[in-house]
């Protein structure tokens, strides 16, 4: 019994976790879990005096005191070599405790660096950032300027839901490059994007962003009239059915549609896919709404499927519905592939024209302009950027001048006003 227990006793000292006074304390379930052959039940009809007297026997051959409690703990005094394991590991503890909690970064002690704002420190701030931004507007200005793009423009549709057959070649002396230097240019060499261009039409007018519902985009069944009237004038046709998708925006849709061939008469492919010309974020917001919905609630699914095949989640219909803040804006139709990995000119673009323009005073062009690291032909970004480090450097100046002739000393006493009631 005194073997079996010293040898419990060192298995359980490599795993213990606690210690009471220097004596090891074990739980039932402890000691259970821990020693196979110490078995101590609460429950058994073993008597405290019987396990006592077990103890006594083998007293004088060992270091252990037969002190045993049957209950909840176990306790065990522990020798000398015990207590110096103990003494280690609870030094290591705390040396550990020490490593971890003795830390800047935990205890918000890290050194730091703040600058002192004075005036000449504020001017060359201004200065920096204002060279920095005029140079970055007159790179992206010369990268405007060097890209390639070709405009052309093209006749009105009769309206009245009428569809006309338009032919329009876009030829050397429509594309920038020859129109700046005179240079006649035979193909186009990189890539390129089919652009629609609208001009005098005001995406950005009030009762034209309002006139949508998000919701019923979004995929919601609506048919409450109170919820559709943000949709107002364009909420129901004649035959009193909901306009799906309701609203001017969505009802001014752009619906003309191109195909293209180059100067030898090969196709040209347009990829005009949803992944090539949206976002991931826009193709989460444009959902569909079953068709056996929109039948059984008598909507009025008024969008061609010819045109737009797909209904809401239609790419074009997609980008028609992303609003430009300016009058005249080009949207984007698709990406251009040839098989040549040129565009040989003249391009033949073939135009079902739909969609007039006559009626807002308006004109529409096509566009065909060479993608860069910042999209396509864009002399706003640099223009803006220019104006951004002019303002930030005429700053500067403002605290030279006033730097120069306010002959205050920072941090004189003697400009301090103290109140003498």
């Amino acid at each position: 019994m005194n073997m079996e227990i010293n040898s419990s006793l060192k298995q359980r000292n490599n795993t213990r976790e606690s210690f009471d006074n220097g004596k090891l304390i074990f739980t039932d379930n402890e000691l259970n879990s821990c020693v196979d052959k110490v078995v101590v039940n609460t429950n058994s009809n073993i008597s405290e005096h019987e396990i006592g007297e077990s103890n006594n026997t083998n007293n004088n051959n060992n270091n252990i005191s037969s002190e045993m409690f049957i209950g909840e703990e176990l306790k065990i005094p522990l020798d000398s070599e015990h207590h110096s394991i103990i003494n280690m590991k609870k030094e290591r503890n705390e040396e550990n405790y020490f490593h971890i909690y003795n830390n800047k970064y935990i205890n918000n002690n890290l050194e730091k660096w703040a600058p002192a704002y004075t005036p000449n420190y504020l001017i060359i701030i201004y200065i920096l950032v204002g060279i920095t931004f005029i140079t970055i507007g007159v790179y992206l200005q010369i990268l405007s300027k060097n890209t390639i793009e070709c405009i052309i423009n093209y006749e009105d549709s009769p309206g009245n839901g009428l569809t006309i057959d338009t032919f329009v070649e876009i030829k050397s002396e429509n594309c920038n490059p020859s129109m700046i230097s005179g240079t006649e240019i035979k193909y186009l060499h990189g890539e390129f994007f089919l652009y629609y261009q609208l001009r005098n039409f005001y995406q950005n007018n009030n009762l034209f962003v309002n006139s949508r519902s998000d919701r019923q985009l979004s995929g919601e069944l609506i048919y409450n009239e109170e919820i559709l009237s943000e949709c107002y004038p364009f909420i129901k046709d004649k035959q009193e059915r909901i306009l799906y998708p309701c609203g001017i925006a969505a009802y001014t849709i752009f619906n003309d549609t191109f195909t293209i061939s180059d100067g030898q008469n090969d196709p040209i492919e347009i990829d005009d896919s949803l992944e090539t010309i949206t976002f991931k974020t826009d193709q989460m917001i444009f959902k569909n709404i079953p068709e056996n919905e929109l039948v059984k609630h008598k909507f009025n699914d008024w969008l061609p499927k010819d045109i737009f095949p797909g209904r809401i989640e239609n790419p074009h219909f997609i980008v028609w519905m992303k609003f430009s803040p300016f009058s005249n804006f080009n949207k984007i139709y698709g990406k251009l592939y040839s098989k040549k990995n040129k565009l040989i000119l003249p391009l033949k673009i073939h135009i079902k024209n739909r969609y007039p323009v006559h009626l807002f005073n308006g004109s529409k062009y096509i566009v065909i302009s060479q993608s860069t690291i910042f999209g396509g032909k864009n002399p706003y970004f640099g223009i803006f950027y220019i104006i951004s480090g002019i303002f930030f450097i005429l700053i500067s100046l403002y605290y030279i001048v006033r730097n120069k002739f306010n002959t205050n000393t920072l941090g004189d006493f003697r400009y301090l006003y103290w109140n003498s009631t």
